[in-house]
């Protein structure tokens, strides 16, 4: 399978993760009492999730610019 491919269907299974948390989680806030915030179990899972769409995406990249800086080592 194409990289470009694999990145659409992990950012795909990324949007349907997202959208079962967002129906199944309750909007139960948990208490960060180093910040004086409080933060959702839905916001949580979100942002993790959201930690590896970053993640995902980024090695996507990087694997491409190893492609061309290697396509280009082979042609000089």
């Amino acid at each position: 399978m194409d990289r470009q491919k694999k990145l659409y269907v992990a950012l795909a299974m990324y949007a349907a993760l997202a959208a079962g948390a967002w129906m199944v989680l309750d909007d139960i806030p948990l208490p960060v009492s180093s910040l004086r915030l409080s933060i959702t179990v839905r916001q949580l899972t979100l942002i993790v999730l959201f930690v590896f769409v970053v993640r995902t995406v980024l090695h996507w990249y990087a694997e491409r610019v190893r492609e061309e800086r290697e396509s280009r080592e082979n042609l000089s």
